[in-house]
């Protein structure tokens, strides 16, 4: 898989948020088995918050109609927002390129 992790923040039942991700992967025919990690982040709602998730990401992908604010924070921070069937596509051309840029000690 990708060097890369998918960090999910969610607010309110956990088991509830994974059922979500996993049928919303699933419909959109993404595959998260190219990323190397799966993380749900409790978080809680409010601007400031979203504003600093963005600020940490280096990209965004939409999975519902409702994210229209997230895809213009994530626009205007500059990460990449990726359409939910190329996130495996972006994933083997981006990370690898951005591990070559920035090499680990």
């Amino acid at each position: 898989g990708a060097d890369a992790a998918l960090y999910l923040p969610f607010d309110g039942d956990p088991q509830r948020a994974a059922e979500r991700v996993m049928a919303a992967a699933a419909r959109l025919g993404t595959d998260l088995d190219g990323v190397a990690e799966v993380v749900l982040v409790p978080h809680p709602v409010s601007s400031t918050a979203d504003a600093r998730l963005h600020e940490a990401a280096d990209a965004y992908v939409p999975l519902h109609a409702g994210c229209a604010g997230h895809e213009r924070l994530a626009r205007a921070v500059g990460a990449a927002v990726i359409a939910p069937g190329a996130l495996a596509r972006w994933l083997a051309t981006e990370v690898p390129a951005a591990a070559a840029d920035h090499p680990r000690a």
